[in-house]
């Protein structure tokens, strides 16, 4: 049903170059024009450092496919370089944050694993300015609005290489991607931007310059011209 309708479009949006392709690969030959979700860029207070240290954030939904576990885990690693490290894990619960939060007691780490709950946008340009290093560790996703809000922040992002995430970043120019499940890779992704303030600065830099391709007002042009060039065929 879906593809009789998907033929009778002109054109196919779609938010992100991972569905384009993934749709090609099934064998879909049709008119998809990337149409990427956008974000008020202006909101996000961006927050250049020249040094990173282990103040860690972490936000998605509580929930199984984001792997909240696998932040824990990298806690746990970073602790026995870092003693003082911290992170801050926000989102909105979908049925598994009871879970972390007794995990967490459960392991003692409760002085460092801290919960500030759903985060507006006030809240995150705070946490942004407050942490230094944002990581995601989702086990499966599209092209996840969160990190551009990070990027456009200025915090340098540490995330698996799930879904469409290698899509729209690049290991080591506006990221570092690891395997998912893989917390060991990422707690040494995290050393070596505290170890190496320069690659920080160069994902803060290359990650800030990424997020205007999802400004409002750039989305905003590409939907006209789109509209403009169906008007005139």
């Amino acid at each position: 049903w879906y593809k009789r309708v998907w033929k009778r479009g002109a054109v196919i949006t779609c938010p992100s170059p991972y569905l384009i392709d993934r749709l090609t690969k099934q064998g879909f030959d049709l008119n998809f024009q990337l149409l990427e979700n956008s974000i008020p860029l202006e909101e996000y207070h961006f927050h250049p450092k020249t040094t990173f240290g282990p103040n860690l954030l972490w936000m998605r939904s509580f929930h199984p496919i984001y792997n909240p576990d696998m932040a824990i885990e990298v806690m746990q690693l970073l602790l026995k370089q870092y003693p003082s490290a911290t992170l801050y894990m926000a989102g909105s619960d979908l049925g598994y944050f009871e879970g972390i939060k007794a995990k967490v007691a459960q392991l003692g780490l409760q002085r460092h694993i801290l919960f500030p709950g759903y985060l507006r946008i006030e809240d995150k340009n705070r946490l942004a300015e407050q942490c230094d290093i944002y990581i995601c560790t989702n086990r499966i996703d599209n092209t996840p609005v969160s990190l551009i809000e990070m990027m456009a922040m200025g915090l340098p992002v540490v995330t698996t290489n799930t879904g469409g995430i290698p899509y729209m970043l690049q290991h080591e120019q506006e990221a570092l991607l690891v395997d998912s499940e893989d917390a060991p890779a990422m707690a040494r992704a995290i050393t070596r931007l505290i170890e190496q303030p320069e690659l920080g600065q160069k994902l803060t830099s290359k990650g800030r310059a990424l997020t205007h391709r999802y400004a409002e007002e750039q989305v905003a042009d590409k939907w006209l011209s789109l509209f403009l060039t169906l008007e005139s065929t």
